[in-house]
């Protein structure tokens, strides 16, 4: 979705901005261009464009080229690659399969889902050995449920009589005619787990990689050279509160992906509320980032002593405050501005200038204001149901 233009500071203007290229695009697949003008768009620089133009080509049936189509199964961009395996798939015996064999291999899951989908229409014995190993070895999921699926269809070979037809098309009617239930409590709970469990393996794996990096910067910082001193442990408090704050901020700035985000797309084809998979994935990073803090106070607490709410509160109201401020100016501006914003606040609050000495020091000392207090939890309660409730109805989706 980063892919359409915006002007990144009016977010009114997103909706403006995607139908004129969708009206651009709609050029392409009118039947007013001839096979010439398809063919040489296909060199245009944006890639829905070049994607257009080969489903354009794919619908024209006998008449379709050949060569460009089979060129495009190169194109830099997966999805313009993953066009030209469904158009080629359309004109049927004039493609050998093995041509279509080569989109296997491609790196871009969504090119080898579609090759197989394609390959699993044509009834060729040679080509279920291939089909068999993707749907044994492949490393994404939704390339082996197709190539299982499209294996299930090959032994699929018995005619359904018509007595099964009209029983299935009675079947149907009746279902639709009965009255629409609300789900359980239990499958409520269940939809959510599964929304949650999916949401991270679709999330950018940055997001599980930075936070234990910036732990092991923090010990680093903390423990070098340093004895096991109340002064030491207090210090090492105050960097971990501003450690684990930033990372948790940067986190939930980006929360969503760039071009065609997954979570984004589920929303779009099924009933998963966008509100349910947004806040989804702020639970997940900031719970993240709280349980691998959690766990760094755990260690604080026995080499130094103390408490463990007495470091705890110093990072936790913060953190949940400056997540949710970078979840709602992320959405509303940009997730660079959003980020940037944090750190400006986080600074502002962590830092003071120590002009006692004969040169000025700039030291880690927390603003009396900046701890867990109900005034903090409240404004983020108040940032979250905004962003959660509010936002997407006007969403747009963050560039990473």
């Amino acid at each position: 979705m980063s892919q359409y233009k915006s002007t990144d500071t009016a977010p009114a203007s997103l909706l403006p901005g995607v139908l004129s290229r969708l009206e651009r695009r709609q050029v392409y697949r009118t039947p007013t261009l001839s096979v010439q003008e398809l063919v040489e768009a296909l060199s245009h620089p944006q890639w829905e464009m070049r994607s257009a133009v080969v489903r354009a080509l794919g619908e024209l049936g006998e008449q379709a080229p050949y060569e460009p189509l089979i060129a495009a199964l190169h194109d830099e961009h997966r999805l313009v690659r993953v066009a030209a395996v469904r158009a080629l798939g359309r004109l049927g015996e004039r493609v050998q399969a093995d041509r279509l064999v080569i989109a296997l291999q491609d790196h871009a899951w969504e090119v080898r889902e579609m090759a197989v989908l394609t390959l699993g229409e044509r009834d060729e014995p040679a080509i279920r050995p291939l089909l068999q190993q993707l749907a044994l070895q492949d490393t994404n999921s939704d390339v082996r449920e197709a190539a299982a699926s499209a294996l299930s269809r090959y032994n699929a070979t018995r005619p359904v009589p018509v007595a099964d037809h009209q029983a299935m098309a009675r079947t149907s009617a009746l279902t639709m005619t009965m009255p629409a239930t609300r789900p359980s409590l239990l499958r409520r709970l269940t939809h959510s787990y599964l929304l949650l469990k999916r949401q991270i393996v679709l999330m950018h794996k940055s997001l599980w990689i930075g936070p234990p990096l910036l732990q092991l910067l923090w010990c680093l910082l903390s423990f070098y050279n340093r004895g096991l001193t109340p002064d030491h442990g207090h210090t090492a408090s105050l960097y971990l509160a501003l450690f684990t704050t930033i990372s948790a901020a940067a986190g939930t700035a980006f929360i969503y992906g760039d071009e065609n985000d997954p979570g984004f797309e589920l929303t779009l084809s099924t009933q998963t509320s966008i509100r349910g998979v947004m806040f989804a994935r702020f639970l997940l990073v900031v719970g993240y980032n709280v349980l691998l803090s959690a766990c760094a106070s755990v260690a604080l607490v026995l080499l130094y002593g103390g408490g463990f709410w007495d470091i705890m509160q110093l990072w936790l109201g913060p953190l949940v405050l400056l997540s949710s401020m970078t979840l709602t100016l992320s959405m509303l501006i940009g997730s660079w501005f959003a980020l940037a914003v944090a750190l400006i606040v986080e600074v502002s609050q962590s830092f003071v200038m120590n002009t006692q000495q004969h040169w000025p020091q700039i030291e880690v000392s927390f603003s009396t204001n900046w701890h867990t207090t109900p005034a903090i939890l409240g404004l983020a309660a108040m940032l979250i149901a905004f962003a959660v409730f509010f936002l997407p109805q006007r969403l747009r989706l963050s560039r990473l």
